[in-house]
């Protein structure tokens, strides 16, 4: 990953706040789904980066209302910004306000 300007191409390829990706979703229950982000910005995932999206993270308003799996279901493949990082490898991600499934 070698360029020019630095590292600024790898640092692209870690998930931070702020960042689209694009993710499948592998589990879903009630108050949250699981997925595996595939793309960071436009550039291909080299790592297994795990993003969490909660129910308050698909809908602004009667978010405690949300049922997940109303929503989101294993396969599907979704956009999302991250909000933050759980732990190493594992993320927040924010689908609300913004057209978030790309293919079911």
């Amino acid at each position: 990953l070698e360029n020019p300007r630095g590292d600024q191409k790898a640092s692209a390829l870690i998930p931070r706040p702020g960042k689209r990706v694009i993710a499948v979703v592998l589990r879903v229950n009630r108050r949250q789904a699981t997925a595996l982000i595939l793309h960071v910005g436009t550039v291909p995932a080299k790592s297994e980066f795990i993003g969490v999206v909660r129910q308050q993270d698909i809908q602004e308003d009667n978010w405690d209302s949300v049922r997940v799996y109303d929503h989101l279901q294993p396969g599907d493949l979704i956009a999302a910004v991250v909000l933050s990082d759980l732990e190493q490898k594992h993320y927040y991600l924010r689908v609300a306000s913004m057209p978030f499934l790309i293919r079911r």
